[in-house]
């Protein structure tokens, strides 16, 4: 999001973590198994809505989102094409975070139960039965953290926060060497 779009997001508080930050915090034993998101440019959606919200859920309600051989479970783990097919206007050409996160303050996220993915499909619509089901799902507000401040983000993650972090990549990065 450009500077001007995020005026209107309110800087996160930083949580006290006392007088020393850990030297590593690792909260992916409630996040889902990483999933792909094929060729679709959809990596926005993909960490809002199945990492984030999987996340958030996994939490508060105590959701497995998984099994022991790493099979993710559809019921609750939430699609990121519900977010990206909604969002995209109709081109496969990326998203901003901001409006990820618009779609779950205002309508909530849709389990892949409900409506699965397909790096093939960027242009079907949630049915009214997926907008319905989703609805539970809503977040109540989103706060914006001072990236560029590494303390700020570490003490996120030490609270159990989970930060998604975004950045606009060009031609240059696809085609770099690993």
């Amino acid at each position: 999001a450009s500077p001007s779009q995020l005026l209107g997001v309110p800087l996160a508080s930083t949580p006290y973590s006392g007088a020393a930050l850990p030297p590593a915090v690792d909260l992916s034993a409630n996040l889902p198994r990483p999933g792909q998101q094929g060729h679709q440019q959809s990596c926005v959606a993909w960490a809002v809505a199945y990492a984030m919200k999987s996340f958030q859920e996994r939490v508060e309600q105590g959701w497995p989102l998984g099994d022991a051989t790493g099979s993710i479970d559809p019921s609750h783990v939430f699609s990121p094409a519900f977010v990206y097919n909604q969002i995209n206007n109709g081109v496969d050409g990326g998203s901003y975070v901001i409006d990820a996160l618009r779609i779950l303050s205002n309508q909530g996220a849709a389990t892949l139960a409900a409506m699965p993915y397909s790096d093939n499909d960027f242009h079907t619509q949630p049915t009214p039965t997926v907008r319905s089901a989703a609805a539970p799902y809503k977040i109540d507000f989103w706060r914006q953290v001072n990236v560029q401040d590494q303390n700020e983000v570490k003490a996120q993650l030490n609270a159990g926060y989970p930060v998604v972090i975004a950045a606009m990549v060009d031609a240059g990065f696809q085609q770099a060497k690993a």
